[in-house]
């Protein structure tokens, strides 16, 4: 009986008084509102970091430069802000939201796949630039040179002979009497834009002439010494122009993809508003994906290609695998795809007056283009120390993993350590890493500065978006943000590349590293004088009189004063302000 009363007690206590215990409280919870969004993230990242990070490698493979991929990755950014305001603007009219989004998934995948069908430039290839000789010799019985599809640099060279020999090259241009030039001359090899030789050129002291292969002649027992000219190496125009309109057209409808995703991640977020779930832990599902797909396809490219000659097909493949489950996951779940907030360009411009904001946006554009840089050319880099396409996954896998962490705690870091140090920071972090990566020669070196990212991009934006925050006056913070990300991660990562690129072309991996380095290393401390040295005195004074204002306002309102005293204070309050 006592037992009975005491379990009794303790029922009624709980409040569940002939009821059954309720049961223990698992330690994990599947919210089945938020599951959707959730895949829908894992579906559409996986897509896109399928191919994305390795679309500069197949550039390069088809025999576009590096001078035709900064000029791509130039334009790309004017694509994607068109994307998205089109798009926009068609949901608006026609309010088939869902439709245009799965339209935009869909043809996005068309186009990308259309780049596995660009014709590759036979001379630029990196087949052909491995078959083609740094310096050349050609035996004066071999005159003519060779074919033009085995030179992808114009030839200078000058006529070699014994020392008992006074070989001289004998040039007989058409219509016109022959003569001999010395050995002293120079005979250019050219090579045209389409790839094919033009005339020789011949000169020496006194004489240039132009001269077709059959018009000169090589005195026998001497021998033409060749090195590559100076120039870049040029690519097959059909090859460039057929590559630059797929890819811009894939891009035009990527970038509205991404964009109506995070809109429908925040309708769905404020619809279903459930404790721990935010906008950040829905975007989890991204991060896995970026952890698991690029080892995964690096693996399967290493296994199907062949030696010398890389297939990037799989990549391809896999990206429309993860968009086809992304649309059956929309339709399956019933998913109402949401339209961005609409920006206020004109209050935009009001808040860009402000020197702290204006410094600030120029920030985000730097370490942007910083930041693009790397994602456009690191994989290229450690392809040429010989990286297996799934080592290149593999840093992707640390560096999302590494960030998981930084993003869970971003908000106690960036208080803790400051907005504006954070993106201080960023800056010197670029510095080590650009540096880092031009002294190595194994490529799985570059796992402790992929390690960095957290800090130049998970925590740097996490820091960039907070302040937009509180740069932004009420009602402009998604405008501020969204102006903000569209300079980093479009415009900043276009100019990075295009800068890059060309330092790559002209200088090679190693200068180029070594120079973007320096020059984020100069821009963190040209920031970290301008903020400590006037903008956050010019903030502080500007608060001080805002602050004193409101006080001055109050205490009119209080006492009642006129217009005129109303004024009077407020001119006090200036001056001591200043």
């Amino acid at each position: 009986m006592g037992t009975t009363a005491e379990g009794n007690g303790v029922a009624e206590a709980n409040g569940n008084s002939g009821q059954p215990p309720a049961p223990p409280r698992k330690w994990y919870h599947i919210n089945k509102q938020f599951m959707p969004i959730k895949l829908i993230y894992f579906c559409c990242h996986a897509a896109g970091i399928s191919i994305l990070p390795l679309l500069t490698l197949h550039m390069t493979s088809i025999g576009l430069t590096f001078a035709d991929v900064a000029q791509v990755y130039l334009f790309m950014p004017v694509a994607s802000f068109l994307g998205p305001p089109v798009i926009g603007f068609l949901a608006d009219r026609t309010g088939r939201i869902r439709d245009l989004y799965i339209g935009c998934l869909v043809m996005h995948c068309v186009f990308h796949h259309a780049l596995l069908f660009v014709p590759p430039s036979p001379h630029t290839t990196p087949e052909a630039l491995a078959a083609s000789a740094n310096g050349t010799t050609l035996s004066c019985t071999d005159w003519p040179p060779p074919s033009c599809a085995n030179l992808t640099r114009s030839l200078h060279c000058h006529l070699e002979c014994p020392p008992d020999s006074e070989g001289e090259l004998i040039a007989c241009p058409a219509g016109d009497s022959c003569l001999s030039v010395g050995a002293a001359a120079e005979l250019v090899l050219q090579l045209g834009a389409d790839g094919c030789q033009l005339p020789a050129l011949l000169t020496d002291n006194v004489t240039e002439l132009e001269l077709a292969h059959a018009e000169l002649s090589c005195p026998d027992g001497c021998r033409l010494e060749c090195a590559p000219g100076d120039e870049l190496p040029i690519s097959d125009r059909t090859t460039y122009w057929t590559y630059f309109f797929l890819r811009l057209a894939a891009t035009f409808f990527l970038a509205p993809a991404f964009t109506l995703l995070d809109a429908t991640c925040l309708a769905v977020v404020k619809e279903f508003r459930s404790p721990g779930q935010n906008f950040g832990r829905q975007r989890v599902g991204g991060i896995i994906a970026s952890v698991i797909m690029p080892p995964l396809v690096g693996a399967i490219i290493d296994a199907v290609s062949t030696p010398g000659a890389a297939d990037y097909s799989p990549a391809f493949y896999a990206m429309e695998i993860c968009m086809v489950l992304t649309i059956v996951t929309i339709f399956v779940f019933h998913l109402h795809v949401s339209l961005p907030e609409k920006a206020h360009i004109g209050q935009l411009f009001k808040v860009l007056r402000r020197p702290e904001a204006l410094v600030f946006i120029l920030v985000v554009a730097i370490l942007g283009s910083m930041w693009g840089f790397l994602e456009s050319f690191l994989f290229v880099f450690l392809k040429k120390l010989k990286a297996p396409t799934y080592m290149l996954g593999l840093t992707m896998t640390v560096a999302g993993l590494a960030s998981i962490p930084a993003n869970w705690w971003s908000d106690a870091i960036c208080s803790r350590i400051g907005h504006i140090n954070i993106l201080i920071i960023s800056f010197f972090g670029y510095l080590v890493r650009y540096v880092g990566y031009s002294y190595i020669r194994n490529p799985w070196l570059a796992f402790p500065f992929e390690l960095l990212e957290v800090a130049t991009t998970h925590l740097m934006w996490n820091s960039a978006a907070t302040y937009a925050g509180q740069l932004a006056p009420p009602g402009l913070l998604a405008t501020l943000t969204g102006f903000a990300g569209a300079l980093h991660y479009s415009f900043g990562r276009g100019i990075g590349s295009f800068l890059g690129g060309y330092l790559m072309a002209l200088f090679g991996p190693v200068i180029a590293m070594r120079s973007m380095g320096v020059a984020s290393g100069v821009c963190g401390v040209l920031y970290a004088l301008a903020f400590y040295g006037c903008l956050r005195g010019h903030m502080t004074r500007r608060e001080l009189r805002q602050r004193q204002k409101a006080l001055a306002r109050q205490q009119s309102e209080k006492f009642g004063e006129g217009p005129h005293e109303m004024a009077a204070m407020l001119e006090e309050v200036g001056m001591a302000a200043k």
